[in-house]
């Protein structure tokens, strides 16, 4: 048996230590509460509250009527999410194109002038997208609320318009990632930018470009099955009407049927994500009718959405008729003029501690137990330790294995399916709306999230990288092959999902948990633009400073 390698404590163990630290601060920052528990009293109704919740599972209302609602609803619920990406994708690609330095470039060299223009337009177009991706698609639904009302067409519109800073920044990425060499040839042959980057540049960031636009629909899907909580629409807005009318049974029923078609979008996006990865083989024609095929299901589906929320569409007219362009303008366009105020400023800055910190505290956590969930979830542990590790396991314990993986990528499943706002609606049942129900939502969804992506880069290790560990069995092989080696992958999803929690305590905000995304309701309702402006743009800069500090710790920090 070969000596295990030498472990280098802070290389390995320094991030999760900082990690804790970061964690403990966090706790000390967060307005706990939890003064309905602290009797006897207090448990038992806790605990009352939620048995009336699941007892309403037992069964939920199945009547024909209900579930042709829930079917309608998560129907109406699809098209949103399919129209937003849409109209998402149409909006940032042209803002890609202005943000990318390669479709920029023309290959000559360029006077300073021109470089400067060229640099002047390219960070515009960045900051653009920041502005578009730092804004919650809640924040977008409150602003666009007052003007096309609480309708599906308004939480189509959020969804656009969080997706589009999204993708344009995605997109931009993936086409500057492509080796410049590889235009080069096609621009000696007087090709321009657009064509270069039609037939050089996208054809080998294709690939890339399918997959996230997979991810973020697979996003916009749960976020439009709770999104009509703040504008109407889908089932959000009838899930917070039946627990509103106490209308427990109709809820779960409701809430079931989001669980089941936030699932369906996240299996179905895994399964053409896994075709994504195959070889593609087969004659140039069949290539082709793949793609006409592929066009044709793509218009289908807009066909079909566009179909299922015709009654609001086609209600635009009226409801355009009856604004006051005047009154929108000058009422909106305070938006643009922040209140830079000492006491707004001041209340800015403490409302971003509530986001801030449960988003340290959710992801620290979630890394933790999505870390354990890569262990128990790992097909390459679970099911062919044998390969790497000096292991014998007999019939049943392979057995039990493997149905104890099964059971955990099911867990994660549920766990990233079931929305933020929906967990925070579930737990507050037994802790009341507060940050208690809201850390638990985020560390739920966010280990579901990681669960995957983790237990993913762990069954990546190559089988004769683990052997080469020379571990005595399949837990060392773990922590002291696969463990080292995902790490880098591991920090680079943990800072991804650490922007995603912190965006979302913010909508946590927005549905009453409190912090920055509460004064920014409040205020908006209250017509207090300015103040609203403030706590905006501070979202916004809140969201672009993590965003570079990842970038910055993504390039500094070497596996």
């Amino acid at each position: 048996m070969s000596e295990r390698p030498p472990v280098r404590p802070l290389t390995l163990y320094g991030p999760w230590v900082a990690a804790a630290v970061a964690a403990a601060l966090a706790c000390a920052l967060l307005p706990w509460d939890l003064s309905h528990l602290s009797t006897a009293e207090g448990w038992a109704a806790a605990w009352t509250r939620l048995d009336a919740f699941f007892a309403a599972f037992a069964p939920p209302d199945l009547s024909a009527r209900t579930l042709g609602l829930a079917a309608d609803l998560a129907l109406e619920t699809l098209a949103i999410a399919v129209l937003g990406v849409s109209l998402g994708l149409g909006l940032a690609y042209p803002l890609a194109l202005l943000a990318s330095a390669a479709t920029l470039d023309d290959g000559a060299r360029p006077t300073p002038s021109r470089s400067l223009a060229r640099g002047a337009v390219r960070e515009s177009a960045r900051l653009l997208l920041d502005a578009l991706r730092g804004v919650p698609d809640f924040a977008w639904a409150l602003v666009l609320l007052t003007i096309f009302g609480p309708t599906a067409v308004t939480a189509t519109l959020a969804i656009a318009v969080h997706v589009a800073g999204i993708l344009g920044k995605v997109l931009s990425e993936l086409w500057d990632g492509v080796p410049r060499g590889h235009g080069d040839v096609l621009r000696s042959t007087g090709a321009g930018r657009m064509q270069t980057l039609l037939y050089a540049t996208q054809p080998l960031a294709g690939r890339g470009m399918l997959s996230f636009v997979l991810m973020r629909f697979e996003c916009a899907v749960r976020n439009a099955s709770v999104i009509g909580a703040v504008c109407g629409g889908g089932l959000g807005g009838a899930i917070l009407q039946e627990l509103g009318y106490d209308n427990k049974q109709r809820a779960v029923t409701l809430l079931l049927a989001a669980l089941l078609l936030t699932v369906s979008a996240d299996l179905a996006s895994n399964a053409l994500r896994r075709l994504l990865r195959r070889e593609q083989s087969g004659t140039l024609q069949q290539a082709q009718r793949r793609r006409r095929l592929a066009m044709l299901a793509v218009t289908a589906a807009l066909a079909a959405s566009l179909w299922h929320i015709r009654a609001p569409l086609l209600g635009l007219s009226e409801e355009f008729a009856r604004l006051d362009l005047r009154y929108l303008r000058d009422h909106y366009g305070q938006l643009l003029k922040p209140d830079l105020g000492g006491a707004t400023v001041i209340d800015a800055l403490g409302g971003l501690g509530v986001p801030l910190a449960l988003g340290v505290l959710a992801t620290t956590a979630a890394c933790a137990l999505a870390a354990a969930m890569s262990w128990w979830g790992s097909a390459s542990f679970q099911l062919h330790a044998q390969r790497f590790a000096p292991e014998r396991s007999p019939a049943w314990r392979r057995t039990w294995r493997a149905v104890r993986m099964a059971a955990t990528r099911a867990a994660a499943v549920v766990m990233r399916g079931v929305p933020e706002v929906a967990w925070v609606w579930m737990l507050a049942l037994f802790f009341l709306t507060g940050v208690e129900a809201a850390l638990g939502a985020l560390l739920l969804h966010s280990a579901g999230v990681l669960a995957r992506v983790f237990t993913e880069t762990v069954d990546n290790v190559p089988y004769d990288r683990l052997e080469q560990v020379g571990a005595p069995s399949r837990g060392a092989a773990f922590l002291y092959g696969a463990v080292p080696l995902s790490r880098g992958d591991w920090r680079a999803y943990a800072l991804f999902q650490l922007e995603a929690n912190v965006r979302a305590g913010v909508v946590l905000g927005i549905v009453g948990v409190g912090g920055i995304g509460y004064l920014f309701r409040s205020s908006l309702a209250n017509g207090a633009m300015g103040r609203a402006s403030t706590f905006l743009l501070t979202i916004v800069l809140v969201t672009v400073a993590i965003d570079r500090l990842s970038r910055r710790l993504q390039r500094g920090v070497r596996c």
